[in-house]
């Protein structure tokens, strides 16, 4: 059966330095277990997944063909106890397969084999309707997703698409939101949104024969679900403030503080909520912090108390139900006096370099994006040097050919913007 989920933390310095004046310091969570689940006696937990895929025209050719053949993949492998929905959505919705029980697969290939393209692109409709679908097939055991397919700029209903994925998220399902094609329009920011308030993910599909494989890690990642509704919170003692924190481990993602705060503000609360969605079997994930530390005079300090609740999604034998756990850990460090910052931890210092890295390059789209030219070569430049530094040579060189694209066309390559987005995440 799986274990319980535990904490262990480790400082950037330990001891810090005693200080009298403010300081920043680092430190990493790990969320681990101890073993995986026994397959002879696991029970997964049933699936409750809904597709929503763009057949609009520009998904015509290789890209309808391998999305086809991608769904027929699923089909095969859900179980009777699954549920699944497929909506196609071109500039209208149109229901494919209500969502209901995988029994009869002949019919459910039949249809699909039958999907043709068409029209323009309206993602909005296509998401209401999948998001139906998969409230209705919810029950308090199953594992619940919306995938969502495109190839193009939805037009004139990004704010409903982001509304729909709050109400997603709200309702305990997550969105995976992929995007397809190199140079296609689709938006980085909308899919990253939706992502973000469903409480889901975003993924990039450079070339159409990889959509296979991707929908394959999806339902994979479904299958292997033993954790949910993971979430960590850290009361902190007074005068300590969070200034960010990562997802570092399985992908690089910002968690703190959320993207609604305003641009340079700092947020300061005394409680700090991080969101970690559900878990697979091996329970793995690992988080830093960057944290203000007030003036401290030797001796040793409790900085914040970390909570981990979860529930497990699946325990062996039929019949069982998920249950609802916790963990608690003191999160304590010394301070001394004349302790020399030194190289620090080599695990949490590459986690600092990993996360500088992603924010940099966030950065450098972001200002790409709003026409600042000189800002975003400047960011990609340091970005590259920092990937160079990490061995990511390949990727340091798609930096450095994004920063001369700006120097001479003012504005960086679709597929350069994708690649620098959507591969710096899997520097975790």
């Amino acid at each position: 059966m799986s274990g319980d989920l535990s904490l262990q933390v480790t400082w950037g310095h330990d001891p810090l330095p005693a200080l009298e004046q403010d300081s920043l310091a680092y430190f990493l969570v790990d969320v681990t277990t101890d073993h995986r689940p026994p397959t002879t006696d696991y029970q997964q937990a049933p699936l409750n997944l809904s597709l929503v895929l763009d057949t609009s025209g520009s998904m015509a050719g290789e890209k309808l063909l391998n999305l086809k053949k991608a769904v027929g993949w699923v089909i095969d492998h859900l179980s009777a106890k699954d549920t699944l929905a497929i909506t196609l959505f071109d500039d209208e919705v149109h229901p494919l397969v209500e969502g209901g029980p995988v029994t009869d697969r002949k019919a459910l290939h039949d249809k699909v084999e039958a999907i043709n393209e068409a029209g323009g692109t309206a993602m909005s409709k296509g998401l209401n309707v999948g998001l139906q679908e998969a409230i209705k097939g919810r029950n308090p055991g199953a594992v619940s997703r919306i995938i969502v397919l495109t190839d193009g700029q939805t037009w004139g209903d990004a704010d409903r698409c982001k509304d729909l994925a709050q109400m997603a998220g709200a309702a305990g399902i997550p969105v995976t939101a992929l995007g397809v094609g190199a140079e296609e329009d689709w938006s980085i920011d909308l899919l990253d949104a939706i992502a973000s308030a469903s409480g889901g993910h975003s993924d990039y599909i450079a070339r159409p024969e990889e959509i296979s494989t991707t929908f394959e890690k999806a339902l994979r990642a479904m299958q292997a679900v033993a954790y949910r509704d993971v979430k960590l919170t850290a009361s902190l003692s007074t005068g300590i403030e969070v200034r960010a924190a990562y997802r570092v481990t399985p992908i690089l993602s910002k968690l703190w503080p959320p993207d609604s705060s305003p641009t340079g503000q700092a947020t300061s609360t005394s409680q700090v909520t991080l969101l970690l969605g559900d878990v697979d079997a091996t329970g793995t994930q690992s988080l830093l912090f960057e944290v203000v530390v007030p003036p401290r005079k030797p001796g040793q300090y409790r900085l914040a108390r970390l909570l981990l609740e979860y529930e497990t999604a699946a325990s062996p034998g039929v019949g069982s139900s998920a249950s609802k756990k916790s963990t608690e850990l003191d999160l304590t460090v010394q301070f001394a006096a004349g302790a020399a910052p030194g190289p620090g931890d080599p695990r949490v210092m590459n986690s600092v370099e990993k996360a500088t890295t992603f924010k940099l390059q966030t950065r450098a789209l972001q200002a790409s994006m709003a026409g600042d030219v000189a800002a975003a070569t400047r960011n990609l430049r340091a970005v590259a040097t920092r990937l160079l530094n990490m061995g990511e040579t390949e990727l340091a060189e798609a930096a450095e050919k994004e920063a001369r694209s700006l120097e001479q066309q003012g504005h960086m390559t679709p597929a350069g913007t994708k690649k620098l987005a959507f591969d710096t995440r899997r520097l975790g």
